[in-house]
């Protein structure tokens, strides 16, 4: 495809078995070449073991959804999204205030015509339908004007984790990124309302991360507890913002 614009009969639907092998190859060719984002999944036989943990209670209680982008008889484009679950502990906690966007992947020829942006609407507004207040994902650096123009912050570089404060008990919730050295961590309010970022030393050694309020209910009361860690900026020097809930034109 040349040009831009959008494709005009783009279908989106959940991903079946007979689409593992067509997904593999979208996983492959979406990415650029020795990036460790999501390589995991561009095998075939971990897909069909993905798609029936989609279909399994575990996957049913955290809204996991593997979606694909067809157009016309070819797969385009796919992502994963779900709610937030701790996976530490000798239990596991859902955190359905806040939503992952695991995977978003689309092919080169399928881009600025609509499909990426396509699918992360249609996640948005599952995770909205599921009571999720804010959205996240661990972008490549290449797809970071792509979430910006759908009103998503991309944090700098140097921020590792992102922590939010849920209101399923007192306990915290953080991502960090780990080994994958080129993601950009970036984060959307889905329902409005004041957000701040105060960055702070996570006190694993994983580097800076950045924790939001004023997302989720009562979350604005809570701050992070580990101050000894060393907080950059800390309340005086938090950036202030606005949430959205609707996107400019995207570049997917």
């Amino acid at each position: 495809m040349d040009g831009g614009g959008c494709v005009r009969d783009v279908v989106l639907r959940d991903a079946a078995q007979e689409d593992c092998a067509a997904l593999a190859a979208v996983l492959q060719r979406a990415h650029a070449p020795g990036s460790a984002l999501w390589r995991e999944w561009s095998d075939p036989e971990k897909l069909k073991i993905l798609l029936f943990a989609v279909a399994s209670p575990k996957g049913r209680a955290t809204r996991f959804r593997l979606r694909v982008a067809q157009v016309g008889e070819e797969v385009a484009g796919a992502m994963m999204s779900r709610w937030a679950y701790d996976r530490l502990g000798p239990t596991e906690a859902i955190f359905g205030d806040i939503g992952l966007i695991d995977t978003l992947a689309v092919l080169p020829a399928f881009r600025r015509h609509g499909v990426g942006r396509a699918l992360v609407k249609d996640a948005e507004a599952e995770l909205r339908r599921a009571g999720v207040r804010v959205a996240y994902a661990e972008s490549t650096p290449g797809a970071v004007p792509f979430y910006e123009a759908l009103r998503y912050r991309a944090e700098p570089e140097e921020v590792r984790a992102i922590t939010f404060f849920p209101r399923q008990g007192p306990k915290l919730y953080t991502h960090c990124i780990g080994d994958l050295s080129e993601a950009r961590l970036v984060w959307k309010s889905l329902t409005g309302g004041m957000v701040r970022s105060s960055v702070y030393e996570h006190p694993d050694g994983k580097g800076p991360g950045v924790a939001l309020t004023g997302l989720i209910p009562g979350d604005a009361r809570r701050t992070v507890p580990w101050p000894e860690a060393g907080v950059l900026g800390g309340a005086t020097a938090a950036e202030r913002g606005e949430g959205h809930q609707r996107g400019r034109a995207g570049t997917g």
